[in-house]
């Protein structure tokens, strides 16, 4: 039979007078694994002969219990209700053999089909058509979900999308982009549609981090997003909707946030050292021990918003709306601050600050503080010591603010305020 299957092989794979040494190897490779299948076949079936020979004979009757006081009939029934009940379980471990590996076929298969998804959307992402890319990334959406394995790889996916596809335009030192401002510009379609899925993923434990850094997202729409720790610098969010965003622990150093809706967002923790806040409302929006140094707030709405053990070292809050703001233990003073800071100006290029200085105290010119919460602010004194208080900060603005004694005030305002009380 093995000859026959040779002779067989040989004339089915025999290469011509003319074949390549490469074709007459794998002509002798395929003949050569045809034979062997068939050794395996038949040795498989020699090994389940041989079992079965054992079980029924030797092994049925050593596992038969008291067969040596048994005779005749008596002694063969016993033997043979020993073999049935050796066959029902040889054959209930051979289904379960065959369900691990039924089981294990299809979980290979279904990696398989993970992976070709996975392939053509990425391939989708590339295309010149906006109908294939969205397909693509709407086809990570669904593969993000179904399998938590990928869901780290397709994060970074389409994070590495949207900065590809919504860098910030490079625009002469001439060019003026605050103009740019006023017009509330969109993302792209195929860009709005990452974002949405990104920042709206499946909730699971994640190692890494999303890095949005100087990417273009003005007037993108990013309610509710989960945007933790996630990376923002010198992103463009003008007109950009963050409304209820979380963003805790973010880095959002020197992003531009004119006119950005930011009402009940989360950013405590977060870095927005030299951000334009310009006109921005961040109502109810949560600030807690955020760092605004050299922040422009001027003209934003803070109705309510908690400043909570917040620096606000030079920044600027011209104008801010303040109303029932919490500031308990804020830091509004000046101070001694040393090291490098990137922040956004005119055109694509930033500008580095390198601080080895004293900056100033906030700016609360116009700044309405009705029963805004100062107990325990720092508005005179910082923390090395040297004096910086706040600016342009008037009587009348800290009698309709809530301050208590631990408030550190400038001398001649805490006396007037102090002067004013006592008279009414």
């Amino acid at each position: 039979m093995i000859k026959r299957l040779i002779r067989w092989q040989n004339r089915r794979a025999k290469p011509g007078r003319d074949a390549s040494p490469s074709a007459i190897r794998a002509s002798y490779r395929s003949t050569i694994s045809a034979v062997l299948r068939v050794l395996l076949v038949m040795l498989g079936i020699l090994m389940v002969f041989g079992f079965l020979v054992v079980v029924l004979g030797p092994i049925s009757q050593w596992a038969t219990v008291g067969q040596d006081k048994l005779l005749g009939k008596e002694r063969a029934d016993a033997i043979n209700a020993t073999r049935q009940v050796l066959l029902a379980a040889t054959g209930g471990s051979a289904v379960l053999v065959g369900l691990g590996f039924t089981a294990r076929t299809y979980f290979l298969s279904k990696r398989g089909q993970l992976t070709d998804r996975y392939t053509k959307a990425i391939a989708q992402l590339a295309s010149e058509k906006l109908a294939e890319r969205l397909g693509g990334i709407y086809a990570l959406d669904h593969l993000m979900r179904e399998s938590e394995a990928d869901h780290a790889t397709v994060v970074a996916v389409l994070a590495a999308f949207i900065r590809e596809n919504a860098a910030i335009e490079i625009v002469s030192k001439s060019g003026d982009v605050d103009a740019e401002v006023e017009s509330e510009p969109r993302p792209r379609t195929d860009v709005q549609a990452a974002l949405t899925v990104l920042v709206r993923r499946p909730v699971r434990p994640e190692s890494g981090y999303i890095d949005l850094s100087n990417t273009d997202l003005r007037g993108a729409d990013l309610r509710w997003a989960r945007l933790q720790g996630a990376y923002l610098t010198r992103a463009w969010l003008q007109f950009a909707n963050l409304s209820s965003a979380d963003l805790k622990d973010s880095h959002l150093r020197g992003a531009r946030l004119q006119h950005a809706w930011l009402v009940g967002a989360g950013l405590s923790e977060s870095d927005l050292i030299g951000a334009e806040l310009e006109q921005a409302n961040l109502g109810g929006a949560e600030l807690r021990g955020a760092r605004l140094l050299l922040a422009n707030l001027k003209g934003a709405h803070l109705l309510r918003a908690d400043l909570s053990r917040s620096d606000l070292a030079g920044a600027s809050l011209e104008g801010a709306y303040l109303v029932d703001a919490r500031l308990d233990e804020a830091n509004l003073a000046g101070g001694w601050i040393s090291g490098r800071v990137k922040l956004a100006s005119k055109g694509f290029h930033s500008r580095e600050r390198y601080l080895s200085e004293d900056v100033g105290g906030a700016c609360l010119k116009d700044a309405k503080l009705t029963r805004a919460r100062l107990n325990g602010a720092r508005l005179a004194t910082a923390k090395s010591g040297r004096s910086a208080p706040v600016q342009d900060l008037t009587v009348d603005q800290l009698l309709e603010a809530q301050i208590d004694d631990l408030a550190e005030l400038p001398a001649d305002l805490r006396d007037k305020v102090n002067e004013q009380r006592s008279s009414k």
